[in-house]
């Protein structure tokens, strides 16, 4: 049988304000998501039986190809059997780009086509949900406002292009750990938004009243984040930020040039960091 080939999108989060820790550990947040041409690729192919995950590309050492990794785990969630999958690691991982979340997304997109009717769209959800709080909006892998755990998703406004720069100076940070040295909250609230954003010029003013609450912390851990973002500054951005939990953080510049030249100069200044150039799918 022909495999089935599916994308997974990074997701790139624009801001993400955090409010109450409820009683199960979870925290309310709210945040805007995009989702961007930087992505994983999987092959899904239908066998006698078993299931099998051989994992290449730039981050493959780093995703593992074990029971751990979220394409498995969304596999057994799904409750399917006989199936050969090849996972293209070009996402950074525990990276704050929801690369594992979408890979599991891809992997649910797949088994839906492959297995069709064995689980209801909602069930589906109900599983996405089950993988980790990013994987239902990884689903449709639209721009969205995500709110509570990250499950309640609201369709984004028009979006314009963003020619973005992303850094990551190859560091991890760990989310519960980001999250266990949060202090500052700005309250798990959308902030008033236009029906749509007519240019890049206007989301990235409007983005100037919104914060990443997960910065500060995450820039306690790694202070090698508060470099990267300070290299992104003197890039003269429109708008620069991290992304998630960390450590990858992004710039939105007014062209793709101006995009691609900044980020020519930042791999000339620093040479071991992760340095890429994308833009919103």
């Amino acid at each position: 049988m022909a495999a089935i080939h599916v994308h997974a999108p990074a997701k790139l989060n624009l801001f993400l304000h955090v409010g109450a820790r409820a009683e199960d550990g979870y925290h309310a947040i709210a945040s805007l998501a995009v989702f961007l041409d930087l992505a994983d690729s999987l092959a899904v192919t239908r066998v006698t039986k078993g299931v099998s995950l051989d994992v290449t590309g730039p981050f493959a050492h780093a995703a593992g190809n074990g029971e751990s990794n979220l394409v498995m785990r969304a596999v057994r969630a799904f409750g399917v059997d006989g199936l050969a999958i090849a996972l293209e690691k070009n996402i950074p991982v525990a990276a704050g780009l929801g690369g594992g979340s979408a890979d599991a997304a891809a992997t649910l997109r797949a088994l839906e086509t492959l297995f069709p009717g064995r689980h209801s769209k909602d069930e589906i959800t109900r599983i996405a949900l089950s993988l980790g709080a990013d994987v239902p909006m990884c689903l449709a892998s639209t721009p969205v406002f995500a709110e509570g755990r990250g499950e309640r998703l609201t369709p984004a406004p028009a979006m314009p292009s963003l020619p973005l720069v992303l850094v990551n100076p190859r560091v991890g940070v760990a989310t519960a750990e980001v999250f266990g040295a949060l202090k500052h909250r700005s309250g798990a609230h959308v902030p008033p938004h236009p029906a749509r954003f007519d240019d890049v010029g206007a989301l990235a003013q409007w983005l100037q009243h919104t914060t990443n609450d997960l910065e500060a912390p995450a820039r306690n851990i790694a202070p090698i984040i508060g470099d990267a973002l300070a290299a992104l500054h003197a890039q003269s951005p429109l708008f620069e930020a991290m992304t998630g939990s960390g450590a990858t953080c992004f710039a939105i510049f007014a062209n793709l040039d101006l995009a691609n030249k900044a980020a020519a100069a930042l791999r000339q200044q620093h040479e071991t960091w992760w340095i890429a150039v994308a833009q919103n799918g």
